[in-house]
C-alpha cells in the first residue's frame, strides 16, 4: 500500500510545484506589463510622447518575454525621435531585476542636433543590450549604423549609469565613415572613438520651455559637462584625454581639454592641404609639437591643451577653426572656462567591448597624402 501512495504523493507534489511556478510566471509577466505601462505614463508626464501598437507576452516557463510592436518615442520640442518595429525585453523568471533588450528588424533615430537626420533618420540593423535594475546600468550596442550624408558606423555602443548625483555615460564607435562631414583631402575613416562624460541632475532633459531657454538657464547656473574620457584614432592622429564643456553667452560651446596625442604634425599637414589652416598655422603647430616633444614625451606623443573660447577652436596658442553657436544666441552672464578636473568625480566606466586598447594604441594609419 505504501509503495502505491509514494508515486501518487510525488505526482501531487510535482503538480503543486508546477502550479506554483505557473502562478509566479503569470505574476511576473503581469508585473512586466504594468512596469511598461507605468514607465510610459511617467515619461508622458515629463513631456515625452511614447506610443506603441500592442504588447505580447511569451517565454513560459523559464523566461518572461515582453514584445513591444510599433514602438515610438519623441522628446519634448521634438528634439529627438526613436522608433522600432519590434522591441523585445526579456528576463529569467528567477531574476526579475536584470533585463535583456534586442530589436527584431531595424531601429531608427533622428535629432535636431544631427544635421540631416530629420529628413533621413539614422538607421541601425540591430540593437542589443541589457539593463540592471539593481545598479541602474543600461548598455546598448548597435551594428550596421547608417545615417544622413553617407555616414556609416560598423559598431556603436552606449553605457549609462543613473547615480544619485547624476548620470554617467560612455559612447564608443568602431569603423566610422563620414564622407560629407570631412573634407576629401582628410581621412574619411575613423578607426575608433570614445566619449565618456558626466551630467549632473540640473541638466535640462525635459520641460515645457524651449530647449534653448532651458540650456541658457542651465548655463547661467554654472552648468558644465565633465568629459571623463575622450579618445580617437583618425588617420595619423591618435589622441586621448579629458576636460570640460559648457556654453558661453552667445550659446557657443566653450571647452577646455588636456590631451595626449600622436600624429599632430601629419594631421596639421593634411589640414593645410585641405585649406583649413594656412602654412603659418601649420608651422606653429610643428614648432609647438617639437618643443613639447623635448619636454620628455616618448614615441612622438605630446601633451597639448585644446580649448574652445570666444567661438575659436585652438590647439595650444594656435586658433585653427571657428565654432558657431548651437542656437541663435541668448544673452547671459559672462562665463569663464571651466577648470580641467584633476580627478573624475565618479569612477571611470569599464572599457566597452567594442573598442579595445589594442585598437586605440594601434600605429597611425598609413594613408597616402593627397
Amino acid at each position: 500500500m505504501m509503495s502505491k501512495r509514494l508515486p501518487l504523493a510525488i505526482l501531487i507534489t510535482l503538480l503543486l510545484l508546477a502550479a506554483a511556478w505557473s502562478g509566479w510566471w503569470y505574476y511576473s509577466a503581469s508585473t512586466a506589463r504594468h512596469l511598461l505601462q507605468g514607465w510610459t505614463a511617467d515619461q508622458r508626464a515629463r513631456g515625452f510622447d511614447i506610443a506603441y501598437e500592442r504588447t505580447d507576452l511569451s517565454g513560459y516557463p523559464l523566461n518572461v518575454t515582453l514584445t513591444v510592436l510599433g514602438f515610438q518615442a519623441t522628446a519634448p520640442d521634438a528634439a529627438w525621435h526613436f522608433s522600432g518595429e519590434k522591441l523585445v525585453v526579456s528576463f529569467p523568471t528567477w531574476r526579475p531585476d536584470r533585463y535583456t533588450l534586442n530589436s527584431v528588424g531595424p531601429v531608427q533615430a533622428s535629432a535636431q542636433a544631427i544635421p540631416g537626420s530629420t529628413e533621413r533618420p539614422i538607421s541601425a540593423g540591430e540593437l542589443l543590450g541589457d539593463y540592471s535594475l539593481t545598479d541602474r546600468t543600461l548598455r546598448l550596442l548597435t551594428r550596421r549604423v547608417s545615417g544622413p550624408m553617407g555616414v556609416e558606423i560598423r559598431e556603436f555602443g552606449f553605457t549609462g549609469i543613473d547615480t544619485p548625483d547624476g548620470y554617467l555615460a560612455r559612447l564608443e564607435g568602431v569603423d566610422g565613415h563620414f564622407p560629407a562631414w570631412i573634407p576629401p583631402t582628410l581621412p574619411q575613416h575613423i578607426s575608433a572613438a570614445i566619449l565618456g562624460f558626466r551630467l549632473d541632475r540640473s541638466f535640462p532633459y525635459d520641460g515645457s520651455d524651449e530647449l534653448e531657454t532651458r540650456l541658457a538657464a542651465w548655463r547661467d547656473r554654472g552648468g558644465a559637462i565633465d568629459v571623463t574620457e575622450i579618445a580617437a584614432v583618425w588617420g595619423d592622429l591618435n589622441l586621448r584625454g579629458d576636460g570640460t564643456v559648457t556654453l558661453d553667452t552667445e550659446m557657443r560651446p566653450m571647452a577646455s581639454f588636456s590631451l595626449r596625442a600622436r600624429g599632430l604634425t601629419e594631421t596639421a599637414r593634411r589640414f593645410e592641404q585641405a585649406g583649413m589652416i594656412d602654412k603659418q598655422a601649420r608651422r606653429a603647430i610643428d614648432l609647438g609639437v617639437n618643443l613639447l616633444s623635448l619636454g620628455g614625451s616618448t614615441g612622438g606623443e605630446v601633451k597639448i591643451p585644446v580649448s574652445i573660447q570666444d567661438g575659436l577652436l585652438s590647439l595650444g596658442p594656435v586658433a585653427v577653426a571657428e565654432i558657431p553657436p548651437i542656437f541663435g544666441g541668448r544673452p547671459g552672464p559672462a562665463a569663464s572656462a571651466a577648470p580641467i578636473p584633476q580627478e573624475p568625480a565618479f569612477p571611470t566606466l569599464a572599457p566597452p567591448p567594442t573598442v579595445s586598447e589594442d585598437t586605440l594604441n594601434a600605429s597611425p594609419a598609413n594613408e597616402p597624402a593627397n
